[in-house]
């Protein structure tokens, strides 16, 4: 079976220490060989650190060739930031993985995408699949939900190497948007815009793929081990009460 093509967008905002460790981590410790990397940046609105991004983002695409970005004109917040984002995909490409700019990936997970991408192939029923996250205190930032009414997701926070902790892939009511692969042909079925007020919100995609594919699952394979900061928690006011029409 040959290697699809794969997209990965990654929605940068206001920090280039995070951005720089989550995209060249991409690039370094990603083994599989059919895949680009596509930033969407979104202005925080501090002069100098949107220019830092910038010329951040002219320096990889002059030294990638599998590199593109699109700078937005003012803050879209989280669903049309990626979806614009998105827009760019190769025209090939049937997997996209949506990732935060707070994601890092650890060396020995370099076959972290082939094995995504081929769990998907595999299982044609799979809408969306993640990764096992982890906090970089080594404790679990998401590893699936079973129950949409729980307040916490199951295992949040829970050590590495717990006994409890699944070991195999396991279905999930909906699934983490920090880092998810998702077929593309069901995003290009999600309209350009956010109805969801949150900048991190995984139902704006997540549930419009559950309402409209109830028979489709979402899955969380956590033999596949990767790190999210999130440093979105830490910033103020980032797009909770904002409705973008759409």
């Amino acid at each position: 079976m040959g290697e699809i093509m794969v997209s990965i967008v990654v929605l940068a905002f206001d920090n280039l220490r995070a951005l720089l460790r989550s995209v060249e981590t991409i690039k370094e410790h990603t083994a599989y060989g059919n895949f680009e990397i596509i930033v969407a940046h979104n202005p925080c609105g501090d002069a100098d650190i949107d220019a830092s991004i910038r010329d951040q983002l002219h320096i990889w695409n002059t030294n990638w060739g599998d590199f593109k970005f699109i700078i937005l004109d003012k803050n879209r917040y989280h669903a049309k930031g990626c979806m614009m984002g998105y827009s760019l995909c190769d025209e090939e490409t049937e997997l996209v993985v949506f990732c935060n700019d707070d994601i890092f990936i650890p060396a020995r997970e370099s076959d972290w995408l082939e094995r995504m991408a081929l769990f998907m192939q595999d299982n044609p029923n799979v809408a969306t699949l993640t990764p096992a996250l982890y906090h970089g205190k080594e404790t679990i930032y998401w590893i699936g939900k079973q129950d949409p009414n729980q307040p916490t997701h199951d295992f949040l926070h829970v050590p590495k190497g717990s006994p409890e902790l699944p070991t195999q892939p396991l279905e999930t009511c909906y699934n983490n948007f920090a880092l998810v692969m998702i077929r593309k042909a069901l995003v290009d079925e999600i309209p350009l815009g956010q109805s969801c007020p949150h900048y991190g919100s995984d139902s704006e995609f997540c549930n419009r793929v559950k309402d409209a594919h109830p028979d489709m699952i979402h899955m969380v394979d956590p033999r596949i081990r990767i790190y999210h900061y999130n440093i979105y928690s830490q910033r103020i006011n980032h797009g909770k009460e904002k409705v973008i029409e759409g």
